[in-house]
């Protein structure tokens, strides 16, 4: 972190939106893989889901990243934020799953995301052997905890909007 605050707060950022995908996927995907369960079809479609609320996930952060950047707009600031460009870019790239084509494989999603679980476990390991405080660990599991329920909430909403459209597009 190299002792600095913000870039801290930078990070905890970046891992309060996107480190918990990883947990809610491989969740759906272990739920999904029962298949004696009778919404196996509607578990199936919430699968195929996941990239867009992933991409959800990555539009607010977004666009929690742009309430931040009120006073300028500009590239340049937004690349050289706390977070450092290559994180604000891998975030800026969650975006693309949107896209059908980037959508369609839903391990993709999960691959984009595992950088961020990393950096998540890289956190935790590396305090471990220094003088840890349990604020800190606190602060990473707390960050965590919002990250899994972020990622279920957008999930949640988007099998909502599709499962609204699916049913007024019958009648």
């Amino acid at each position: 972190m190299g002792g600095d605050f913000f870039a801290y707060i930078g990070r905890l950022e970046l891992l309060s939106f996107f480190s918990g995908y990883p947990i809610v996927y491989m969740f759906v995907t272990f739920i999904r893989g029962m298949r004696k369960s009778k919404a196996f079809n509607y578990l199936e479609r919430i699968r195929s889901l996941l990239p867009y609320a992933y991409a959800l996930t990555g539009t607010l952060y977004w666009a929690f990243e742009l309430k931040n950047w009120y006073s300028d707009y500009s590239v340049t600031h937004s690349m050289s934020g706390s977070n450092g460009p290559y994180w604000s870019f891998w975030a800026l790239s969650s975006i693309l799953f949107w896209i059908p084509l980037f959508s369609k494989k839903t391990m993709i999603s999960f691959v984009h995301s595992l950088p961020f679980f990393l950096l998540l476990l890289k956190d935790i390991f590396l305090r471990m052997n220094s003088t840890f405080s349990r604020e800190d660990m606190r602060n990473e599991m707390i960050t965590y905890t919002f990250s899994i329920l972020l990622n279920l909430i957008t999930l949640l909403l988007i099998a909502l909007v599709n499962l609204f459209v699916d049913r007024h597009r019958k009648e």
